[in-house]
C-alpha cells in the first residue's frame, strides 16, 4: 500500500476524499486522472480571452516615450478583469503570489537588461526560459488564466524584437501587478 492510499494518512494530510483510492492505468491506486479532463482542467475556450484594447503594437509613443496607457488605464482595467477570472485548476481567482511569481520571472532579466548589465542575446534566451517555465507550464497546469497567457503571448514577438520593447512588456506586467487586487 502506498502512503497516499492509507486512510489514516489521508485524514492527517487533510485529504477529504471518500471511498477507495482512484485506480490508475497500471491498476495501482493513486494514479492521475485519465482522459481529456486530466487534473480537472476546464476547456480553455470557455475562459475569457484578452480583449484587443490591451494589445499594443509598441509600448512606446511616436516620441519614443512609454505610452501613458501603460501607467494608468490599461493595467488598471486589465487588473479588474483578471480579478474576475477563475483559474482552471482551482476555480478561484489568480492570487497575488501567482501574479508576483510571473513578474519575478521577468524581473530577473528585464531589470539587468535595462541597466546594461545583461546583453541582448542572453536576455532573449532568458525570455525563452521565462516563457516556457512561467507561462506555458503554469498555464498547462491550470494556474494562469487564459487572459494573462494571451497578454504574454500576444506581446512575445514584440518583446523579442528589441531591448526597449522587452522592457516595455516588463513594465506593463509590473503595473498590472501594482493595480491587481485579489
Amino acid at each position: 500500500m502506498k502512503l497516499g492510499d492509507n486512510p489514516d494518512f489521508r485524514r492527517i494530510a487533510g485529504d477529504r476524499r471518500q471511498g477507495p483510492p482512484q485506480q490508475g492505468r497500471s491498476g495501482q491506486g493513486g494514479g492521475r486522472p485519465q482522459g481529456p479532463d486530466r487534473g480537472g482542467h476546464q476547456d480553455r475556450q470557455t475562459e475569457q480571452a484578452l480583449p484587443q484594447q490591451f494589445v499594443f503594437d509598441s509600448f512606446y509613443d511616436s516620441n519614443g516615450k512609454l505610452r501613458q496607457e501603460l501607467f494608468f488605464q490599461s493595467p488598471q482595467d486589465l487588473a479588474r478583469l483578471l480579478a474576475k477570472q477563475k483559474l482552471p485548476k482551482t476555480n478561484k481567482p489568480l492570487s497575488m503570489g501567482q501574479l508576483r511569481f510571473l513578474y519575478m520571472g521577468m524581473l530577473r532579466f528585464a531589470k539587468p537588461l535595462n541597466e546594461g548589465k545583461l546583453d541582448w542575446p542572453t536576455a532573449r534566451e532568458d525570455f525563452g526560459h521565462f516563457y516556457v517555465q512561467r507561462v506555458v507550464y503554469q498555464a498547462k497546469r491550470g494556474f494562469l488564466p487564459q487572459m494573462l497567457v494571451d497578454l504574454i503571448e500576444k506581446h512575445r514577438q514584440l518583446a523579442l524584437s528589441n531591448p526597449r520593447e522587452m522592457y516595455g512588456l516588463f513594465l506593463y506586467l509590473k503595473h498590472l501587478l501594482c493595480y491587481y487586487q485579489e
